[in-house]
């Protein structure tokens, strides 16, 4: 039986060669579509979250960094848990989604509520709160009978 299969494939070179081009086209194309991982990640999706809050102690960054990003983060879709740390000038969120959500679209989100929330967060603070902020300090200066500082002279009067 294998010397009639061999006897075969050799007077029929045309056809085997043609047979064998043809498994190699047909095993390339899965080959370049595989996702292939040689060592797969076992750790759930995950994005971390960085923030320098330069020059304030660890409790301070808690406090005014750590604590409103959770509390922002935290109604992200697919998300099981949030982790943090705050250190001196370093506060960290890692937030861990579900084996089942879309990695690549929950991954995005964090980055948005965090760069608009600051964007939000500076508006807020630079057109509402500081010209306040600025009025009240005046207003309290004349309150207090201070008066406001003389021009420096540049004694060449």
């Amino acid at each position: 039986m294998l010397a009639r299969l061999m006897d075969l494939a050799l007077r029929q070179r045309v056809v085997v060669v043609g047979a064998s081009l043809l498994l190699v086209v047909a095993g390339l194309y899965p080959f370049h579509e595989l996702d292939f991982e040689a060592y797969p990640d076992p750790v759930r999706p995950l994005v971390e979250v960085l923030a320098l809050p330069s020059g304030l102690s660890a409790e301070e960054g808690q406090k005014i960094v750590t604590v409103p990003l959770e509390v922002g983060l935290a109604g992200i879709r697919g998300l099981d848990s949030i982790r943090s740390a705050s250190i001196f000038g370093l506060s960290g969120l890692k937030c861990y989604f579900s084996w089942d959500s879309d990695y690549y679209a929950q991954s995005q989100r964090p980055l948005a509520i965090v760069v608009i929330g600051g964007a939000l967060a500076i508006m807020v603070l630079t057109r509402l709160l500081l010209p306040v902020l600025i009025y009240l300090c005046h207003r309290g200066l004349r309150l207090k009978g201070a008066t406001t500082p003389a021009e420096p002279s540049t004694g060449l009067s």
